[in-house]
């Protein structure tokens, strides 16, 4: 539902960015896969609402991170503090940039000696962030939608 001149990007660090553009109705590269856990940014030409549809993935879900950077996003469709109320568990030296599409720039989170600074990252539903890792981890959450 994105118009045409639209580019999705998303980022693998072994391989780096792929680029695929939305022409003529139709993408680029039509196997192009959107895997949860992992971010993409998407570029439109003009404003529109993109909504995505499926099943809330429930149980032990992990999402790998190598040391150095990640594209990745929470599994599951909820807003909070990325460790807090996400699940992600970060290590001494990790780095979150969030980016602020008013600036076109990056707000950074560093995680030291237990405490973040400036502060623990806010994320919005389906909000991607950088993390920066020193050392290969991944981020582990349990969850369910059944009380």
């Amino acid at each position: 539902g994105v118009p045409d001149g639209s580019v999705l990007y998303t980022f693998a660090q072994a391989t780096g960015f792929s680029i695929n553009t939305k022409d003529l109705g139709e993408w680029e590269t039509a196997t192009q896969t959107l895997v949860p856990g992992r971010g993409f940014f998407l570029r439109v030409p003009r404003a529109v609402t993109v909504t995505f549809v499926g099943e809330v993935r429930q149980g032990n879900l992990s999402t790998p991170l190598v040391a150095g950077f990640n594209l990745v996003a929470s599994q599951v469709p909820q807003a909070g503090r990325i460790a807090s109320d996400l699940g992600y568990t970060p290590a001494d030296g990790d780095v979150v940039y969030k980016f602020n599409p008013d600036t076109q720039g990056y707000s950074l989170a560093t995680f030291e000696l237990g405490e973040w600074d400036p502060a623990q990252p806010q994320l919005g539903v389906g909000e991607a962030v950088w993390i920066r890792k020193r050392a290969a981890g991944s981020w582990n959450r349990t969850f369910s939608v059944n009380p």
